[in-house]
């Protein structure tokens, strides 16, 4: 994993303080991950799978914009979210639907909603994915395997706690009935 992603992560989703210097030395590894073809950062530093990497790598890039660069990264960071979800898409199983959409959820956490159509495009990415992983995936109750159902209804819950989704819409598919 990058030197300080963890640290940096959890700074930021935990809300501790962190300054600049803290996470711009994150950011500037980040930055400085080759890319693909298509443009996106290679993950392969961060974790084998890209669509769990880019769950901690995209909320710090973003709060690093958000806070202390004055948004100018936001239409890499957008452009780069389209072509993930692009790439899951061609790779859907429930354990990329997982991370993607705690990618998105996570990274909206940290992007500005004044710049509205960049907010909007991350949102309604969450929200096709959403729909996609509900209609594909749950059965019985559940979306599958106890760590990535966890996962989902995480992501589901903190949607609806910020206002990404209906949170009464979609309460149903976080309950779990106790064994």
């Amino acid at each position: 994993m990058l030197e300080g992603l963890g640290k940096a992560y959890d700074r930021v989703m935990l809300g501790y303080e962190a300054t600049k210097e803290e996470i711009e030395e994150t950011v500037n590894e980040i930055k400085n991950l080759n890319r693909l073809e298509n443009g996106v950062f290679d993950l392969k530093l961060v974790s084998e799978n890209k669509f769990d990497a880019a769950r901690f790598v995209y909320p710090v890039y973003a709060y690093y914009e958000t806070e202390f660069n004055r948004k100018a990264g936001y239409i890499d960071i957008v452009d780069q979210i389209n072509k993930l979800y692009a790439d899951l898409k061609a790779d859907f199983t429930i354990e990329n639907a997982a991370y993607f959409l705690d990618t998105c959820v996570n990274t909206l956490d940290c992007v500005t909603k004044q710049l509205y159509e960049y907010y909007m495009e991350i949102k309604e990415i969450f929200r096709e994915l959403l729909k996609n992983v509900i209609e594909k995936f749950y059965k019985n109750g559940t979306f599958g395997e106890s760590d990535t159902d966890e996962l989902i209804c995480e992501a589901i819950t903190h949607a609806g706690d910020t206002y990404v989704i209906l949170g009464e819409k979609y309460e149903k598919y976080t309950i779990r009935e106790e064994v």
